[in-house]
């Protein structure tokens, strides 16, 4: 009544209606963005990420500036594979707040997986500059090993991953198989390979099905002459790792190679050696004639070891049937 009878009461009225009206849309459009973050929480929980990303995009279009929405949306492109949508979260992100380290670093990553590594290491760089979150710096170092195995500067590259172990409190990172692979890949190129026995011998350790990782760490052994070492790792391979016929037919192969290199190695007991891995490679089940190939010729090599050179030839003669 006070308003209406102020010379301008009808333009008060006017204000006072047109401000409760924007605090009703304004509180209208908070509870829908809350409302599509958690049906994007919600779908992602439930690892249906296109349906997640749909959510983020709705909740982008009605907040462009959205800084949560865009990281997520960029975290979820990632593993679906769309990099440059990651690249164009990621960059909206940092351009809206570049001093965040964090933010730095996820566009740093979609420079990484658009391949643009000159990028990709100046944004690392920032965001290493800026400062990053706890969780964020050993992955740091570890992008940047990367980048540094990637232009081959092995040295720098050992640095940065034992700069994530050492702030990577969880172990998390320090005990992915990826980076023990590269690392391992690193120090055979160096020549250290004491390390890189001890980074097989963690891949086996963290993976005991993973064959391959059984095989690496067998050929270190083996190029060492650690045979008993090697032949105590043939058994638990046999016993554990995840053996298809390929993968069993393998393991058979490296058996018979033991005996051989033993044979060198103890020439007084060169001839049960070498009938062992004849018992081996008769044995073996070769499902493919390529394979039976091997095992043959495997079988020659044998036999002229043992310098029964009529064995030999008839096995040879055999592969030309």
């Amino acid at each position: 009544n006070e308003a209406l009878h102020h010379p301008h009461g009808f333009l008060l009225c006017w204000i006072a209606q047109r401000q409760f009206d924007q605090e009703t849309v304004l509180r209208f459009l908070m509870d829908k963005i809350k409302e599509m973050l958690t049906n994007a929480e919600v779908a992602f929980a439930n690892k249906q990420y296109t349906e997640a990303l749909k959510w983020y995009q709705k909740v982008l279009e009605e907040t462009p500036d959205n800084l949560y929405a865009l990281s997520r949306a960029g975290a979820l492109c990632v593993p679906m594979g769309r990099f440059q949508d990651a690249l164009n979260f990621f960059g909206r992100a940092y351009e809206l707040d570049p001093a965040n380290g964090d933010n730095a670093f996820n566009y740093a990553n979609a420079c990484f997986f658009n391949k643009d590594y000159p990028k990709a290491l100046a944004m690392y760089t920032q965001a290493k500059e800026v400062g990053c979150s706890a969780d964020v710096l050993p992955r740091l170092y570890y992008q940047m090993g990367l980048l540094c195995s990637i232009r081959q500067d092995v040295a720098s590259a050992l640095v940065y991953f034992e700069k994530c172990e050492e702030c990577d409190k969880t172990g998390t990172i320090s005990l992915n198989p990826d980076m023990i692979s590269e690392k391992l890949k690193l120090y055979i190129v160096q020549k250290d390979y004491n390390k890189a026995e001890k980074c097989a011998a963690q891949l086996v350790a963290i993976n005991p099905k993973d064959f391959k990782s059984y095989m690496v760490y067998f050929s270190l052994l083996m190029s060492h002459k650690r045979y008993e070492a090697a032949r105590l790792l043939l058994e638990d391979a046999g016993k554990y790792a995840q053996l298809d016929d390929n993968n069993a037919f393998a393991l058979t192969m490296q058996e018979a190679a033991l005996y051989m290199a033993l044979a060198e190695a103890e020439p007084q007991q060169r001839m049960a050696h070498c009938e062992k891995a004849i018992a081996l490679l008769k044995a073996c089940h070769t499902p493919t004639a390529e394979q039976r190939g091997q095992a043959l010729l495997t079988m020659a090599e044998t036999y002229c070891k043992m310098e029964k050179l009529d064995d030999a030839i008839r096995i040879l003669l055999s592969l030309l049937d």
